[in-house]
């Protein structure tokens, strides 16, 4: 028995295209929506760990768009509450607002958890690098906040 093939997209359940069509075969005109409850666990993510260091990339290079949308928040923050923790400084926004932990680092262990980012090659395909597309364990991808943005739009057209 041969193995299916993918692409190298990720793997979605597909949404149905809403036509007129489709909503009336699926939702009686005699029925109307009260409450819609959506229940996920949650998009494409990192690994929340290096388990297989041998096997999994250093780091994984794909969050540019939620690391800048985090730096915007912060800067927002400090113009909103005067912080100089969050306030634009000497230095470039990426060299103080992007933290991603170190590989196989701990707080328990004693070692420091937080590394500073470089802002060149946001996604560069050598993974041995940081950069600022890097992301930490466990955080949401850009492909998984497209998928759950996608998701929404598709919930919202729907009721």
């Amino acid at each position: 028995m041969a193995l299916p093939t993918f692409d190298s997209s990720p793997m979605r359940a597909p949404l149905p295209t809403l036509t007129p069509q489709f909503v009336a075969q699926h939702y009686p005109p005699y029925l109307r929506v009260v409450h819609v409850d959506l229940l996920h666990r949650h998009g494409e993510r990192t690994p929340v760990a290096h388990r297989i260091p041998q096997l999994s990339p250093k780091h994984w290079n794909f969050c540019a768009t939620g690391n800048q949308l985090h730096q915007d928040f912060l800067r927002t923050v400090g113009l909103v509450t005067g912080s100089p923790a969050t306030r634009d400084t000497d230095q470039q926004p990426l060299q103080w607002q992007n933290y991603v932990f170190k590989q196989d680092s701990r707080s328990s262990a004693g070692g420091s958890v937080f590394a500073v980012a470089s802002a060149a090659k946001p996604h560069s395909s050598d993974t041995s690098l940081r950069t600022s597309a890097t992301c930490g364990f466990g955080q949401l991808t850009d492909t998984g906040r497209q998928g759950l943005a996608a998701l929404g739009a598709h919930m919202r057209a729907l009721y």
